[in-house]
């Protein structure tokens, strides 16, 4: 889709120009084009023009005419002679769509202009292939499918009621157009005026340059390209600008007899409701109306230095604040045209998405909120778009089916920090658009603690956890290292936390308590035995008082190993041994005597 940036140069007029990348706009005394009426200019997506046109003749970045860039079929007296679309998935084809002026027979057509040629100064490589041969009125817009993708280019016959709307893809342009026959038969002076589509491409409104002349509002399909519904909102003489704010709720329109600025309220409800909210604005010298990144609808002033300016459009009557040569472009003059645009570059869904972490829960639980989302209102769908359902998936596969959820406002719990591509589908009745944002996860700190150790009842043991930068333990302790003695097997929770980021974990310790003594005595066999240390961690010591041979058993009374000792002090090596209870049993006593020892601490 189009980024905004494409649509901050303005060229127009007597060499005019201005440059909204700032704010308030830049004036701009590098054109070379001087143009009555019609007229497009696009930059790239950083701001940087690429070319503009008049609709017979186009000028490069460099603000010369480009490579076969002239003999094109649009007119500068055209009201809207020309628009400037970038063919879909391309990063260098741009289609020129052209209009003849005052109903001639050339009729609408396009060209194409290839950016990669000519040391990326571009070149047209295709001029003039006709699309309709007419005669038009000189009426010309365009808008995004509701795919997001493919793009309408809409225009009026002369002599009936048909619109037609053409569709550009990515793979081609479809010459075969749709045709929607509504609305008033364009006769006479009709052919002059402009048509402009909502910005969020649901209604369509145009002005009939006829005495008196009409203001239009018409719904607009933007999945089947019709236009239906028709219904006139205002008479005013000799109707030539129209331009809907940029929420839709309102709609201005210009006339040439008395050089007057009109609003209307789309949300006024019926369509006699509409009509009958008619503003009169003021204005002197009003022409073409086209709103502006900075959300604020300019209008042309003919033979001027400078152009009016309505600062809040979206507020009713004079609240509108219209200043009536509110912006300068001197030395050059307006004359009765502006640029002409694609409209999904102004407004349209939200391009971003919210999200919150909470440290103190974990860094790994994000909160989502798909900000922004409107429902149709009925008395208003110039001003809203209607969407059904939303689904999010949080590009963590890992997580299984909690990887996708279809809740307006979810929590997601990533299985590890790093950065991830996050979607929220926004699915509409006839399409969906897919938000993608990335955000980086801080890791929680990878807590490690002490392997959980068995002891005897009230015997001291050290839990020490590492991993972070500060540390909690359910006993109160704010050290990394704590000593226990419990009576009973207790678990012990520790919480750390990184410093820097805040993000924290938990670990829990179970310490067992088994009943045992620090010495056990064996002197109910024939010789006399005792085992050390008891508990033990890495050996234990089992005095003798003649040579026997002993095993080593589970719990269970499985053998481990067996092992010949002798009179005194034997050490028998433990460490391989998880921790656990074991007996060291003398199968060669007559008694069949055990001790019982534990290992671990």
């Amino acid at each position: 889709m189009c980024g905004q940036n494409e649509v901050s140069k303005w060229y127009f007029g007597y060499k005019a120009g201005l440059n909204f990348s700032t704010i308030p706009p830049t004036v701009l005394t590098n054109s070379a084009m001087r143009t009555g009426e019609g007229c497009a200019s696009l930059s790239d997506a950083a701001g940087n023009i690429l070319f503009y046109t008049k609709g017979d003749t186009i000028w490069n970045r460099l603000h010369q005419i480009m490579a076969n860039g002239t003999g094109l079929i649009g007119d500068q007296s055209t009201s809207q002679s020309a628009i400037i679309v970038k063919q879909p998935g391309s990063n260098t084809n741009y289609y020129v769509f052209t209009l003849a002026s005052n109903t001639q027979s050339a009729g609408f057509a396009y060209s194409v202009v290839d950016m990669a040629l000519a040391g990326t100064n571009g070149s047209v490589t295709v001029k003039n292939s006709s699309l309709f041969p007419g005669p038009c009125s000189e009426k010309l817009t365009a808008t995004r499918h509701c795919n997001g993708t493919d793009i309408w280019v809409v225009i009026h016959e002369f002599g009936t009621n048909n619109f037609r709307s053409f569709l550009l893809t990515s793979a081609l342009l479809n010459t075969v157009s749709v045709i929607s026959s509504v609305g008033t038969t364009h006769t006479g002076g009709m052919w002059a005026g402009c048509m402009k589509i909502s910005p969020n491409s649901k209604k369509l409104a145009l002005a009939l340059y006829e005495q008196p002349g009409l203001i239009e509002l018409f719904d607009f399909d933007n999945f089947s390209g019709t236009v239906s519904n028709s219904f006139t909102i205002g008479a005013i003489s000799k109707a030539y600008g129209c331009e809907f704010s940029d929420d839709g709720s309102k709609l201005y329109g210009t006339g040439f007899v008395g050089n007057t600025l009109y609003q209307w309220n789309l949300c006024a409800g019926s369509g006699t409701a509409v009509a009958a909210s008619q503003f009169t604005v003021s204005g002197t010298s009003v022409g073409q109306l086209q709103r502006a990144l900075d959300k604020k609808i300019y209008v042309a002033r003919s033979l001027q230095q400078s152009l009016g300016v309505i600062n809040s459009p979206n507020s009713p009557g004079t609240s509108c604040n219209y200043v009536d040569g509110g912006q300068s472009i001197a030395p050059a003059q307006s004359f009765f045209g502006l640029p002409n645009f694609l409209y999904d570059v102004f407004t349209g869904l939200p391009k971003i998405f919210s999200y919150t972490v909470n440290p103190i829960q974990s860094c790994q639980s994000v909160s989502f909120s798909a900000i922004g989302i409107s429902l149709v209102n009925s008395n208003c769908s110039s001003s809203t778009s209607a969407y059904n359902n939303v689904e999010w998936i949080f590009g963590d596969p890992n997580t299984g089916p909690a990887n996708t959820s279809t809740l307006v406002n979810p929590t997601h719990v990533f299985s590890v920090g790093g950065t991830f591509q996050v979607k929220l589908v926004i699915k509409g009745v006839c399409s969906m658009d897919t938000i993608i944002q990335s955000i980086v996860i801080q890791s929680n700190p990878n807590l490690s603690v002490s392997v959980n150790p068995t002891i005897c009842p009230n015997q001291q043991v050290t839990l020490t956890a590492i991993g972070a930068d500060a540390y909690h333990w359910s006993t109160g302790a704010l050290s990394s290292t704590i000593s226990v003695a419990p009576a009973v097997t207790t678990p012990f929770t520790v919480s750390g936390t990184n410093s820097i980021t805040g993000c924290f974990s938990q670990k829990v310790v179970t310490v067992f308590v088994q009943k045992c003594t620090e010495v056990i005595d064996l002197q109910t066999s024939m010789m006399m035995s005792k085992i050390y240390p008891n508990p033990a961690d890495a050996f234990v010591i089992i005095e003798s008082d003649k040579s026997i041979s002993i095993e080593v058993c589970s719990e269970g009374g499985a053998k481990i190993f067996e092992k010949q000792i002798h009179v005194g002090k034997n050490y028998i090596d433990i460490t391989q041994l998880p921790n656990g209870v074991y007996f060291v049993k003398f199968p060669n006593d007559k008694w069949g005597s055990s001790i019982k020892f534990l290992k671990g601490r």
